[in-house]
């Protein structure tokens, strides 16, 4: 698997794939340090709720940002094998499975670190917020900052899947990108809706339902609240599985793909 990484990273050398996550960690990032620096320092609503406040606000800009930026990374990966002849050309040399496999790990090597550096990044604005507000350190939930990873790590990679296979299957790549920022605008949508059946069957939705932190806003004093909430274990691993699924799906319509 080492040499045929090597040669995939060979192959987009010079497609930049990998820019398209640190970009959309650096607008999020940029995104919540302007939210931050507009707080007022006499406004005490985020005091003692500073990680509540970032994790909510993360699995917005996740369901915003993700699904697009999942759909191009895929198809960049893809496109390159859907020109001419290339794929057929590539599987009188390697096997098929290992071109999707190939690309899926590529892939799924990305998403970990884009998980893992977002998480990182929210102790870090959590101390921009104490320092602008001037507020005492609030201690770090350490089990909600690994389900947000976790849980963002898990529905990327099930995005990831279903947009490679449908890159690798269309024979042009706006199909794909098309059903990346639907989904995305489906998924925003779906968080404003939180008892309503469809938000669980849309995958982008689900940035949000893994979400561990709730919302309590109480219009007539602008009062707001964060409490956590539990994390929908049962749910987690009904999604797991419609992640294997897709996988299987998604590998059997490839080796079926003509060439």
């Amino acid at each position: 698997m080492s040499k045929l990484l090597s040669i995939e990273l060979r192959k987009i050398r010079h497609r930049y794939v990998w820019l398209l996550f640190p970009a959309a960690l650096l607008v999020i990032f940029l995104w919540d340090l302007w939210a931050i620096l507009r707080m007022e320092p006499e406004s005490k609503w985020v005091l003692g709720q500073e990680y509540e406040y970032l994790l909510l606000d993360m699995a917005l800009q996740n369901a915003i940002f993700l699904p697009i930026v999942i759909a191009a990374a895929a198809s960049r990966l893809c496109d390159i094998e859907l020109k001419g002849s290339a794929l057929k050309m590539l599987c009188t040399m390697e096997k098929r499975i290992d071109i999707y496999h190939t690309k899926l790990v590529l892939g799924a090597l990305y998403l970990l670190a884009y998980s893992l550096l977002q998480t990182a990044m929210v102790p870090l604005l959590v101390r921009i917020i104490q320092a602008h507000m001037q507020a005492a350190p609030q201690k770090m939930p350490a089990a909600q900052l690994g389900l947000f990873c976790l849980s963002t790590y898990t529905v990327s990679i099930a995005l990831f899947i279903i947009q490679q296979t449908m890159s690798l299957l269309s024979a042009t790549q706006i199909v794909p990108l098309f059903v990346g920022v639907g989904g995305s605008l489906l998924g925003l949508f779906s968080g404003f809706f939180p008892n309503a059946p469809f938000r669980y069957l849309l995958p982008q939705g689900y940035y949000w339902v893994f979400c561990t932190v709730n919302i309590y806003y109480i219009p007539e004093t602008r009062d707001v609240t964060y409490y956590p909430i539990p994390f929908p274990t049962a749910v987690f691993a009904g999604f797991c599985a419609f992640g294997v699924l897709a996988y299987l799906a998604g590998r059997r319509l490839f080796m079926g793909r003509e060439v």
